[in-house]
């Protein structure tokens, strides 16, 4: 069974500050880089990366996923994301990509909840 999800594209992905990756895959080169975006006001950004493509998604999304995908027994986790032109980039998450996401969940949460206490404070002080 298949789970489709459309997000949108950026392109390419910033350069993130105060970054921390996870590797899902190390030889197929599958990771999830969270860091802060300074074009963005500091928020804190989530990308999966593979070695031809990426996609933006959001901490609440990455939550869903993680929470719902499993306890569903789905196999496959499909990300697209739509660009301007119409072409659109996919990335497939295979079970065991799933359950790596499932191992590190409470890291990867962990991450994502100091980052905004870090940064986004200062940005806005100024």
């Amino acid at each position: 069974m298949f789970l489709h999800m459309c997000l949108r594209h950026h392109s390419p992905p910033a350069k993130l500050i105060d970054c921390r990756n996870f590797y899902l895959d190390f030889s197929s080169r599958k990771l999830l880089n969270i860091g802060l975006d300074p074009t963005d006001k500091f928020n804190t950004v989530i990308h999966i990366i593979t070695p031809s493509r990426f996609v933006n998604i959001s901490a609440d999304f990455l939550k869903l996923t993680i929470s719902s995908i499993l306890n569903q027994g789905e196999n496959v986790l499909v990300i697209e994301s739509k660009i301007q032109d119409g072409c659109r980039i996919r990335i497939l998450l295979n079970r065991s990509d799933l359950l790596k996401l499932q191992d590190l969940e409470w890291s990867i949460f962990e991450t994502i909840e100091r980052k905004p206490k870090s940064l986004n404070r200062s940005y806005t002080a100024n």
